[in-house]
């Protein structure tokens, strides 16, 4: 049971994308996702035709029947809404369109582009140096371990005797760190810490981020496992959906169509695959944010508080001229490696967002609108069963909580990149030499400069920070309601 569940963790998705021995599965993955693409653009083209031909169609298709609800019209003695199906075909249509372009991106692209390489550096390479740098404590009861680490102080950990006093130290401040909610999740941060060895850690640098702190990196084991916690919630959860719909679906055919029971076992298998490429592919893209918000906002977070130390010691050191000059040495020296990181991560960023990430969620956002009135307007306007409303339910939970959660993170790391700019006036009057002043306030033009963000972009239309995010959802429930208005009015003729 523990392999099927490591199977669904994001280490193994990552390393399976990865890996290019499987680059033929995934070619059959797409002709299966455009096959299907295909047969609904064909049910698109259907519903613009004469209304006899969908009758006589339907009860051939082991597909179209449920989708525009044959059966119930038929025992009903009603007649299929033509303008309904119509919509429905169009909008699962341009899902599974918007599902056979996230195949391609995640598993068809160039794997050694800075996408790739930037996300595998933060994520899998050091999680692999962490798992190498574990201390193996001796005579110490696992079981015995776990039960402290949730019941007891964090302080009572045991500590491992060989680290040196920098380790110790650098293991205390990031307790204290954690220590002001005194929750689980904070314990097991603070199990993770004492569990290590951070000089061998340390020196096992990544590969991109090469300047990557320890303190960094240690969170993004933290996120690496919290969201291998989460990735195993959500597939169970949605895989019981599945299976709920695949039964009722087994139901509807032997009710209705018997005899067309191969056709049904090949849609039913093909549609269960493609709600777990969905599934897959929708968690991954949830953890690369994650994960990728993260690192730039953990790391900026530590330039920023190791500037206003910085800079405070040299306030309070005003009157003492050789401690003076060290102050100014180690603000240039600062200053300058601050630059070269903070260039060198803009860089990953935005080659990362111009090749992959903005066209993933202007697509995301486009194909998350119809699909969603589509649910609300199973739920609202059509009597339902509980098992189906339940179903619905938890289907517009899960889409809205990946898309929001999306934008959410990517207005996160435009800030996190930004955020220096409200500093660096203060900086600038406290340097000393005319070409640190000169750079300094170059890169606060840059920072400041609406027109040129820095971050992801939806498309190619705009960067995606609070106040972009705030109007995309705007007009994301506005293009909602004009389309739920459109259902209204189309249910109510």
């Amino acid at each position: 049971m523990s392999i099927i569940f490591d199977r669904l963790k994001y280490y193994h998705q990552f390393e399976q994308l990865l890996n290019l021995a499987n680059y033929h599965w995934w070619i059959l993955e797409c002709l299966l996702l455009s096959f299907h693409t295909i047969r609904f653009m064909f049910y698109v083209i259907l519903t613009f035709m004469d209304e006899s031909i969908v009758y006589r169609y339907c009860p051939l298709d082991t597909t179209a029947a449920p989708l525009f609800h044959y059966y119930e019209h038929m025992k009903n003695g009603t007649s299929i809404n033509i303008v309904d199906c119509r919509i429905t075909a169009i909008i699962l249509c341009t899902y599974l369109i918007f599902i056979l372009h996230s195949e391609y991106m995640l598993f068809l692209t160039d794997r050694n582009s800075i996408s790739w390489r930037l996300l595998y550096d933060i994520s899998n390479r050091n999680y692999d140096n962490y798992l190498k740098s574990i201390i193996k404590l001796k005579k110490i009861d696992s079981i015995h371990s776990v039960y402290r680490m949730i019941f007891h102080d964090n302080h009572k950990y045991p500590m491992n005797t060989d680290d040196n006093d920098d380790d110790e130290r650098f293991k205390m401040t990031m307790m204290m760190k954690m220590n002001n909610g005194q929750n689980f999740l904070n314990k097991y941060f603070n199990h993770l810490i004492m569990n290590v060895d951070l000089q061998k850690f340390q020196k096992s640098k990544l590969n991109v981020f090469n300047y990557c702190g320890v303190e960094t990196r240690i969170y993004l084991v933290f996120t690496m496992i919290l969201l291998h916690f989460i990735d195993v919630f959500l597939m169970i959860l949605v895989y019981m959906t599945i299976t709920i719909s695949s039964w009722k679906y087994y139901q509807f055919i032997s009710a209705n169509m018997a005899d067309l029971w191969p056709m049904a076992i090949f849609d039913c298998m093909s549609y269960i695959y493609c709600g777990h490429i969905l599934v897959r592919n929708a968690s991954l893209y949830f953890d690369f944010s994650f994960i990728s918000v993260v690192f730039y906002a953990s790391h900026m977070n530590q330039w920023k508080e190791k500037f206003q130390k910085l800079f405070q010691l040299k306030q309070k050191s005003k009157i003492k001229t050789i401690t003076k000059l060290c102050s100014n040495y180690q603000q240039t020296i600062n200053w300058q490696r601050f630059q070269r990181q903070h260039c060198h991560i803009i860089y990953c960023l935005m080659n990362s967002g111009r090749i992959t990430w903005n066209i993933v969620i202007f697509m995301g956002i486009l194909a998350n609108i119809p699909l969603n009135i589509l649910f609300m307007y199973k739920l609202i306007l059509v009597q339902n069963s509980m098992n189906n409303q339940l179903m619905y339910i938890g289907f517009l939970i899960f889409q809205t909580f990946v898309l929001l959660s999306v934008i959410h993170m990517t207005a996160i790391i435009h800030f996190s990149v930004h955020q220096f700019k409200r500093q660096l006036p203060g900086i600038q009057i406290c340097m000393k030499h005319p070409s640190i002043k000169w750079q300094i306030l170059e890169y606060y033009e840059r920072l400041t400069d609406n027109r040129n963000g820095f971050g992801w972009y939806c498309g190619s239309i705009s960067v995606i920070d609070y106040k972009n995010s705030f109007q995309i959802l705007i007009s994301y429930f506005g293009l909602m309601l004009i389309m739920f208005k459109a259902f209204i009015n189309n249910a109510a003729n």
